[in-house]
């Protein structure tokens, strides 16, 4: 499941339309329009998250799903791009 196959999921069935969700967050309708439909459209910041999460009234459960479905992918990706030695540079 995507981000935004997961944003879209909590938004129906919270029965708020994207009109709404949009007045209510202050984010253009096409942006959130663009994170529900295009798959690589995640948000760029926690903040994004956390306005939406307010908007939608989540649990924290929910919250952290969608958290981890916009930053997961790209966390595990620089994981994976970083060098092991020097993760163990760093961390000691």
């Amino acid at each position: 499941m995507t981000f935004g196959e997961y944003l879209r999921e909590l938004r129906t069935k919270k029965e708020i339309s994207l009109l709404r969700l949009s007045d209510v967050t202050g984010y253009d309708r096409k942006q959130l329009r663009d994170y529900e439909n295009k798959s690589t459209y995640v948000p760029t910041n926690e903040k994004i998250v956390f306005d939406l999460s307010d908007a939608l009234d989540l649990t924290d459960e929910e919250e952290q799903k969608l958290m981890d479905l916009a930053f997961g992918p790209r966390i595990k990706a620089l994981e994976e791009s970083f060098p092991r030695s020097m993760s163990k540079v760093i961390s000691g």
